[in-house]
């Protein structure tokens, strides 16, 4: 294939900011159209749990504004449990777009560039959820420990930590294989990964701008009602203006799409340090080698 990405080599700082892109840009309608068959209605679940959460909330604070202000102290712990539904099945939402991708990505490299959709299942057999979640528990708790002991640790808890979900979902056969992986491919190279990672943040970060671009421009316009009318029931018009509860709702759908880029540059970090750890994937082409001569 003319567009084949190879990730199993080394790579210098640009190159796997550009093949991560690269990867994403050449195979993304066929990344949508296997997510769609594997999920369509675990995504329109994900969408009416959303909207329900992002209606009641706005809602609960719409109330509570208009309470307010006639003296009324309205109870929120009503709507709290559509928040623990929406965020349970968010994390399961998340793990099912990392099982897709990571098993795209997989079928890619074992079968040249062509993607089978029984491979994608069989990440799904293989890595279930709740070895992802404890896997996000344990990351969690390492950077949040590490936070608390001090900003500097934290953040190079963090580095190690992005890496072990490539690493869980591509060639570990464990959790505890996962997270020694992250810290050990990491290890001597802890400012090349950062940097790769932050640039991918950033891009991130600015597109999601951009998508909360109209949200914030209407809001700024509705603002000004607000200091010519600041009763709590002018804030309780605004919370529950339509516009408002659909663009909130429709960013929190777009945001776990942005993790495509994320998944897409981690994945090919992810190997890029491997190799330069391991030089597996030198070695297996070496092996290919030997055998197309000998044949």
């Amino acid at each position: 294939m003319n567009n084949f990405i190879d990730f199993k080599k080394d790579r210098n700082f640009d190159q796997v900011l550009q093949d991560g892109f690269n990867f994403l840009k050449y195979n993304f309608k066929s990344i949508l159209k296997y997510f769609w068959q594997l999920n369509s209605l675990w995504t329109i679940a994900f969408v009416l749990i959303s909207f329900m959460y992002v209606y009641f909330t706005m809602d609960m604070y719409s109330n509570m504004f208009a309470g307010i202000g006639r003296g009324i102290r309205d109870n929120p712990k009503k709507f709290d449990w559509i928040s623990i539904i929406f965020i349970f099945y968010s994390l399961y939402f998340s793990y099912r777009i990392y099982a897709t991708f990571y098993g795209y990505i997989n079928s890619y490299i074992r079968n040249k560039g062509e993607v089978k959709i029984e491979d994608i299942q069989e990440t799904f057999r293989h890595k279930g959820f709740w070895g992802y979640f404890g896997l996000s528990i344990v990351i969690g708790f390492m950077v949040v420990l590490g936070f608390l002991l001090l900003l500097i640790p934290g953040i190079w808890v963090l580095v190690p930590a992005s890496l072990m979900v490539p690493a869980y979902f591509l060639d570990a056969n464990s959790i505890s294989e996962a997270i020694d992986k992250g810290f050990k491919y990491v290890k001597h190279n802890w400012w090349y990964s950062f940097g790769v990672l932050l640039i991918t943040i950033i891009v991130i970060l600015f597109i999601n701008y951009l998508i909360n671009m109209p949200l914030m421009l209407y809001g700024v316009s509705k603002a000004i009602v607000v200091i010519k009318d600041s009763t709590p029931e002018a804030i309780s018009g605004i919370v529950k203006d339509p516009f408002i509860i659909f663009f909130s709702f429709l960013s929190t759908i777009l945001k776990y799409f942005l993790t495509l880029i994320q998944i897409s540059v981690g994945a090919v970090l992810y190997y890029t340090l491997k190799e330069r750890h391991t030089a597996a994937g030198s070695l297996e082409k070496l092996e290919q080698f030997k055998v197309e001569k000998d044949s």
